[in-house]
């Protein structure tokens, strides 16, 4: 699991903090742990349902904004 997750990039620094998130420019750690679960799933690791219970978990795009 630990090699799975060093080949999924970390989230850079946010071009604005203020910004709602998205999967591009405004990335946080859960849009990297839902990166890290998809690849999980694809190698076979976890079972695919782990994708929406995570999903599920995540805060709105403009938490915290």
């Amino acid at each position: 699991m630990e090699i799975v997750a060093t080949q999924v990039p970390a989230p850079g620094k946010s071009e604005d903090w203020f910004a709602p998130v998205n999967d591009t420019t405004n990335r946080r750690c859960q849009e990297w742990t839902m990166d890290y679960v998809r690849c999980l799933v694809t190698v076979g690791y976890i079972d695919s349902a782990a994708v929406s219970i995570v999903q599920s978990k995540r805060d709105p795009p403009a938490h915290g904004v």
